[in-house]
């Protein structure tokens, strides 16, 4: 009964400051600016969407066959050091990133592809070792007896 009522409030109390943020956002103008500069808005977002695709697609490409490489059993000694190392790469700020990339291949969609990138790539890679390493002993026996190395 109590946590009803609850989910209840909550629900209410949320439609209550959606509807005030949207009658704050109308009475600033908010409405009219987006109405204004809908072209503009529309194209950069279409452009941001490509970079982020790009960059994406590069992360997955070279991302997952390396976390799959990390986890081989040949390379499990080694594993754990780049994937410390990559690690301190995620340290550094994407901003930092971009202005370095920005000194060595210049003004445009390049060097924000590559910060991107760097800044995806760790996640993917994390992801996919950990993924592999979960696979239970059984599965790897089964698949080891089907023919799969």
């Amino acid at each position: 009964m109590h946590a009803a009522f609850t989910r209840r409030a909550v629900i209410a109390l949320s439609l209550i400051a959606m509807f005030a943020l949207g009658v704050l956002a109308q009475r600033s103008g908010l409405f009219d600016q987006i109405a204004k500069y809908r072209s503009d808005i529309i194209y950069l977002s279409q452009q941001h969407m490509k970079l982020v695709a790009i960059s994406g697609g590069l992360a997955i490409l070279v991302g997952v066959p390396f976390g799959l490489w990390l986890s081989r059993p040949r390379m499990r000694g080694m594993a754990e050091s780049l994937m410390q190392a990559l690690n301190i790469g995620s340290t550094i700020p994407t901003l930092a990133v971009l202005a370095l990339a920005m000194s060595f291949l210049g003004i445009g969609t390049v060097p924000a592809i590559f910060a991107l990138w760097v800044a995806s790539l760790l996640p993917i890679v994390r992801n996919t070792y950990a993924g592999m390493l979960g696979v239970p002993a059984y599965l790897v026996e089964a698949s080891t007896g089907m023919g799969m190395r």
